[in-house]
């Protein structure tokens, strides 16, 4: 028996060894077993860049040198001390080609370790495409700097934006890890999670998908170095990801809010409804659909402008005359749809266009089911080049034709069909509809404008009518649609289809075509906003760029809903779907309520019900567009209180009065709110909360959920009076006072005195300051050619306050007036015209715009005061919030701080006066800052 035994055992051996064998030879494959042994297996390829580009694991063929792009030959790559023995060096124009194939499935995991020289926007380190060309439209790249700003793993042509809260340091070493579970997304910066999301795409099922390291097909080569890359074929764990960052340096994360992604809910872009037979269906852009029963949980129904979509299968062949029309390009995928049932049929309008053209078409798909196959029948209407002979046969002009996208198709109260169309250009335009055909019933015209024109940004309209107002409503997306494009929704509101229509301030909304549209500024004080970007802070819920709405009319419970995509706080481009019941106030208007809704009915409250801590958001009448910076201008919420007398307390001061069973109207500075009280459910505190909306005759919308917390005691204090005594410190914190009262003091005593310097903040000796009447006392005059240096040490962390008065004489761009620094590349200016024009808060160079959107006027006295607090900057000008964001960067540590006024390192000197100077070590209320503001 032993013998046969040892027989055996050296048959399985050598069946082993032969299959060992054969298993190997092609190194390419990936379903050899790793060679190096870890926790858990699944490692695949490891590059240790240990003086060559070899896979330790010998599954695939060593990397190879590659020029500026990831198909060009040429290139340099060299090897220098890394985080692991050695690392490889990348000049900024080479980069790496790895083996074709290192992932093949739809769980997959990604280890590096990243020092980047330099970071600039796009440029990838570790990318992968399918397929292998230029032209590819599926693709994964971590950047170090995305289109969020931030580290993140970006996605395209199915764009995801699975975004960090920070940008990865140059010069030090950063690990970097994400992992994906078909479809479940997580990125990890030093062994910490800082993005979790689902619905990351399908890149490499079954695909031959090419990978490189520093180089993609578009963008500037990666600068820096990078170590030991690490592929596994599934999801590892956190814990696992840790011990690979183990000697990471701890990264400083911006305190900011982090919106969770909503398990209930899918990414369907401009969703459009349609209800049919108890389901509720939305149609978006790149077909995406999904379904719902009871407008809560939903279900994907459409997969992507893919071929295997079930709702137009083959898209690009299937709609094929439609997506060539759009010029310069061709249109990779369809936009916004409009869904309706007509005739027995499903009638599915879509939108065909390319990025900035005006050269666009909405065409028409046609199906027996809802859910599909819908087939193509026709263009419905085109809009054209400049300067191209249009439909109605003149020239088209985009400032006053349509740019043919974004339709909505609906029947009127009396039965009539319409198409409402139109984004930007010459505006939004409403075109009577045959229902027999579906067409437009004339093939010469583009029909009426009911608003915009001349380029002002508007798009994504939508019409609903309220039986019981006997109103139609115009819904409106003011702004664009990234996290940093301020997409709003606004409403006005006509009799009769085709309009006129006004908003609550009394605009006729026609009247937005003599508006010049190129500054979004002379926009905003149009339509009624109902939402924009706003968090609540102890919920930790808010949105970013919610907007392109559709909204529903139930018939049978007379409830309304808003129905519309939006990004998250935090989040980078990932967006959702989002249904919110409207409530309409006691003038006829619709108020969106601030939860998102879980079923709730409105009902007779009392005094009692509704008294209480609520947070607070006004959403005021800005676009909030911060290019660059996502996020950069939220409306924060603030805790107020509305007592049992009838006064407002708080953030904001004011009374209140119920005015029927749930309405209320909320007096606040002088403003009137006409509102509704709902009790919904808050998914961040996880209970049902109180809640209020109103919508002032000023077309501004101010937001109540019920707080865990109290109103601060900064609000009470600031609320109350104050001293008339001007050096009264008025809440606490205040740490320098220069009144410049015929001297350079602290009047403090606090720190020394400031002294006079030249042209820059290091030219000691040379200037001259004088002083006038000025608004306390005297100020100080600057002449254009001096500066004061303050003392070194006046901020020392990330919790400050400066407050003070300017003058200017003149003003020129990136001109300094307060200006602090760590070092050149570490500095806060306040700038009475920044980088955008506008009056701002700037910070270099990691760069950030704190922009008031308006300039100080010169020649008069403006009060200027900004606040920072762990990464949440504000600006005010005249004890107004102009500014309000998260992720401002930290600039001051220790004692070791520079300051001026007037002067930095780079800049001309400002000329004018400058007074009351004010630094607090702290984050000062609202209320103490329009105090400082008043001059006392």
């Amino acid at each position: 028996m032993k013998k046969r035994l040892n027989i055996d055992l050296l048959s399985i051996l050598l069946c082993l060894l032969s299959f060992s064998i054969a298993f190997s030879i092609n190194v390419e494959a990936m379903s050899s077993a790793p060679v190096e042994t870890e926790a858990g297996g699944g490692l695949i390829a490891h590059f240790t860049f240990d003086g060559n580009l070899e896979d330790k694991t010998n599954n695939f063929v060593e990397g190879k040198v590659t020029g500026d792009r990831i198909d060009n030959s040429g290139g340099s790559i060299t090897y220098d001390d890394g985080i692991k023995g050695q690392a490889a060096v990348f000049d900024g124009q080479s980069g790496l080609r790895l083996a074709d194939g290192l992932i093949r499935d739809n769980s997959y995991s990604v280890s590096i370790w990243l020092n980047p020289k330099e970071i600039t926007d796009y440029t990838t380190t570790f990318f992968g495409a399918v397929p292998a060309d230029d032209a590819s439209s599926q693709w994964i790249s971590l950047v170090p700097q995305g289109p969020a700003g931030r580290t993140m793993i970006w996605s395209g042509e199915n764009w995801y934006d699975a975004a960090t809260n920070l940008t990865i340091p140059t010069e030090q070493w950063t690990h970097v890890a994400f992992t994906v579970d078909n479809g479940k997304m997580k990125v990890y910066l030093n062994g910490q999670e800082q993005f979790a999301g689902k619905d990351f795409p399908d890149l490499f099922t079954n695909k031959e998908a090419v990978f490189a390291l520093g180089v993609n097909y578009w963008d500037k080569p990666f600068e820096g170095m990078i170590d030991d890359l690490r592929i596994y074929d599934e999801a590892i764990s956190a814990d696992k990801i840790a011990k690979l960052a183990e000697g990471a340096a701890e990264l400083e994360v911006p305190d900011e809010v982090i919106v969770p992604i909503d398990p209930n809910s899918v990414s369907v872009h401009d969703p459009m409804i349609i209800e049919e037979d108890g389901t509720y269906y939305i149609f978006g852009s790149h077909l995406g659909a999904a379904k719902s029963e009871d407008l809560i949980s939903w279900t994907a129904i459409g997969n992507g402008f893919t071929p295997d979509n079930p709702i137009i299968p083959n898209p690009t062949k299937e709609l094929k005359e439609a997506l060539e029309w759009p010029d310069p390009e061709d249109a990779v995928s369809t936009w916004a749809k409009s869904p309706i049932k007509l005739n027995g049929k499903y009638y599915l309008y879509f939108s065909s266009s390319a990025w900035g053209a005006t050269r666009s078409a909405i065409g028409l798909a046609v199906a027996d089911d809802i859910e599909g196959p819908y087939k193509y029948d026709r263009m419905i209407i085109k809009s054209y080049n400049e300067g191209e002979i249009n439909v109605e046969g003149v020239s088209h002009d985009p400032n006053i034709h349509p740019n043919a996208i974004d339709p909505h198709v609906f029947f009127d109260a009396e039965g009539k069909l319409w198409m409402l169309y139109g984004s930007y250009a010459g505006g939004i335009f409403m075109l009577e509809m045959d229902p027999e055909t579906g067409y437009p019933k004339s093939d010469n015209t583009y029909g009426k404008r009911i608003t915009g024109g001349n380029h002002n940004p508007m798009e994504g309209s939508y019409i609903l009518y309220n039986p019981k107002t006997e109103y139609y409503y115009l819904f409106l997306s003011f702004g664009t649609l990234a996290p940093d494009g301020g997409y709003n929704i606004r409403v006005a509101r006509s009799k009769n289809p085709d309009g006129p229509y006004f908003d609550p301030q009394g605009n006729d909304m026609a009247d937005l075509i003599n508006v010049d549209g190129s500054n979004w500024a002379n926009a905003e004080p149009y339509g009624a906003k109902m939402i924009g970007n706003f968090a609540f802070v102890e919920s930790k819920l808010g949105y970013l760029s919610p907007g392109h709405n559709s909204a529903y009319y139930d018939e049978e419970t007379g409830k309304m809903y808003v129905i519309f995509h939006t990004r998250y706080p935090g989040q980078g481009g990932i967006h959702q779907v989002r249904v919110h019941q409207m409530l309409i106030n006691s003038k006829g208007w619709p108020v969106i309520t601030p939860q998102s809704y879980k079923g709730e009915t409105v009902a007779k409250y009392s005094k009692e019900e509704v008294t209480g801590i609520y947070q607070y958001v006004n959403h005021g009448h800005d676009i909030q567009a911060t290019f660059g910076n996502p996020g950069g201008d939220i409306n924060l919420s603030e805790n107020i209180k509305l007592a049992a007398d009838g006064t407002i307390s708080g953030a904001v001061a004011g009374t209140w009065q119920l005015t029927g069973d749930y309405t209320v109207d909320l007096t606040i500075d002088g403003a009137t709110y006409h509102g509704v009280f709902l009790k919904q459910w808050d998914r961040g505190l996880k209970k049902n909360v109180m809640t209020f909306s109103a919508l002032s005759n000023e077309g501004i919308s101010i937001w109540g959920t019920e707080a865990v917390g109290d109103i601060s005691s900064e609000d009470e204090t600031a609320k109350n009076d104050v001293s008339e005594d001007i050096n009264v410190d008025i809440e606490g914190g205040l740490i320098a006072h220069y009144t410049f009262n015929e001297s350079l003091e602290d009047t403090i005593g606090s720190f020394a005195a400031g002294n006079v310097v030249g042209n820059t903040i290091d030219a000691k000796g040379s200037g001259t300051i004088t002083y006038s009447d000025g608004v306390i006392d005297h100020a100080a005059v600057f002449d254009g050619k001096s500066g004061i240096r303050l003392p070194d040490g006046l901020i020392t962390d990330n919790s400050y306050s400066v407050s003070l008065w300017l003058n200017p004489k003149e003003i020129k761009q990136y001109v300094t007036t307060f200006f602090g620094a760590q070092t050149q590349e570490q500095w806060i200016s306040i700038v009475p015209n920044g980088p955008t024009g506008d009056t701002m808060l700037w910070s270099g160079t990691k760069w950030y715009d704190a922009a008031a959107g308006m300039q100080i006027d010169t020649d008069k006295w403006s009060h200027v005061a900004i606040t920072v607090k762990n990464g949440e900057a504000k600006v005010y000008i005249n004890g107004s919030q102009e500014f309000s964001g998260r992720g401002f960067p930290k600039v001051f540590s220790g004692d070791d701080t520079k300051f001026a006024l007037a002067v930095n390192w780079w800049d001309a000197p400002f000329k004018g006066m400058i007074d009351d100077l004010r630094i607090y070590d702290k984050a000062i209320s609202k209320n103490t800052v329009k105090e400082l503001a008043k001059g006392l």
